[in-house]
């Protein structure tokens, strides 16, 4: 298994991927796409090698009509969500 600093091919634009997801939170391949200057489908390869990676996440989000929509989000950020959350459970004032 490969190390998370070893992306493989296309690691610029995979850390650019993981950057955008941990700072701006879910976003889906479309906006990502916009945001970085490369397609969606060159995004969503990215994407799904991240997901095997085990570095981000897939949601699906239901839309009014067609399809649901993806969000992918940081592995950090979730883990990170998760443990406030349970911390937060915790505290006693």
């Amino acid at each position: 298994m490969k190390e998370p600093a070893d992306l493989g091919d296309g690691s610029k634009t995979k850390r650019r991927i993981v950057r955008l997801l941990k700072t701006e939170g879910p976003l889906d391949a479309g906006t990502l796409a916009e945001r970085i200057g490369v397609s969606a489908m060159a995004i969503r390869q990215h994407l799904y090698l991240l997901q095997d990676q085990k570095m981000v996440t897939a949601k699906e989000r239901p839309v009014p009509m067609g399809r649901p929509s993806i969000l992918f989000c940081s592995r950090l950020i979730e883990h990170a969500a998760a443990k406030e959350a349970s911390n937060a459970g915790g505290d006693t004032d």
